[in-house]
């Protein structure tokens, strides 16, 4: 039997065997010649088998709203904008009107205004503002009307009001508002002009995008000074008839806001 000592061998030596076989030395020492052989691999140094590469990762499948938690979040926020005002509603008085935690409504909505960009898109849904009834002032009136018939029955034109305030003073807000109520209704009102230049009934030289901003300059000043839920039917003439009109609708005086004084004289009351 071949024992090894416990001790480390001799610096340049081999472990010292006690006993054994001398033929099996032999064939020990054999062995160790043949693998130090020139152009002999060691079983240590043979390259090593490649791994499998490994599968690529999957991405985390995005959190999904639980419908109903979802719609209670946005009543709960609807309501309380009507009953307090934009201002004063917390992501906290949100949650627990709907019996929701306050990180569940940070992990569905970022901030205060993108929740409440949703829920103003609840309360004017896209499918009021299309009209298409071949006359380009008459489908952005009825527009119009439809807006301000949710404006009366509901807290849309405080939301919505607040939301301008908010985006007076933050710019995270202001790119919230931008994207989800100018951007993505602005098609209502640029697409009826882009039909009236293709048929004719509206004058070439009118620009569809100055047209949408001339009727959300208008919407908004009523809005902001609180006037939002009061706006009628001929609120909505009068605004298209601003926008569309031109110099005529601007020499006429009826380019201003209901109640605001016309900071532009009729062509008889300028000096000669």
């Amino acid at each position: 039997m071949t024992t090894i000592e416990p001790n480390p061998p001799a610096a340049g030596g081999a472990p010292r065997r006690r006993g054994g076989n001398a033929a099996s030395a032999g064939a020990g020492r054999a062995a160790a010649s043949s693998a130090a052989a020139p152009g002999a691999a060691s079983p240590a140094e043979a390259p090593a088998a490649p791994s499998p590469a490994a599968p690529p990762a999957t991405p985390p499948l995005p959190r999904r709203r639980s419908g109903a938690r979802q719609r209670a979040i946005l009543a709960a926020a609807a309501a309380l904008a009507g009953e307090l005002g934009y201002a004063a509603v917390t992501i906290e008085t949100i949650a627990a009107r709907a019996g929701a935690g306050k990180q569940t409504i940070y992990r569905w909505w970022p901030s205060k205004p993108a929740l409440y960009v949703d829920v103003y898109a609840g309360l004017v849904p896209r499918a009021l503002l299309a009209a298409d009834t071949g006359d380009t002032a008459r489908d952005l009136t009825l527009l119009l009307e439809a807006l301000f018939s949710a404006y009366r029955t509901g807290p849309a034109a405080a939301i919505l009001a607040g939301l301008i305030g908010a985006a007076a003073t933050d710019p995270a807000a202001a790119a919230v508002l931008d994207a989800g109520v100018v951007a993505d209704r602005g098609a209502f009102l640029t697409e009826p002009v882009a039909r009236g230049l293709a048929r004719g009934d509206v004058a070439p030289t009118i620009d569809p995008g100055v047209v949408a901003r001339a009727v959300i300059a208008l919407v908004w000043w009523e809005v902001l000074m609180g006037r939002g839920p009061a706006l009628g039917p001929a609120d909505a003439a009068r605004i298209v008839a601003c926008a569309l009109g031109g110099a005529a609708a601007v020499a006429g005086g009826e380019c201003r806001t209901r109640g605001a004084p016309s900071t532009v004289r009729r062509d008889r009351e300028m000096p000669r």
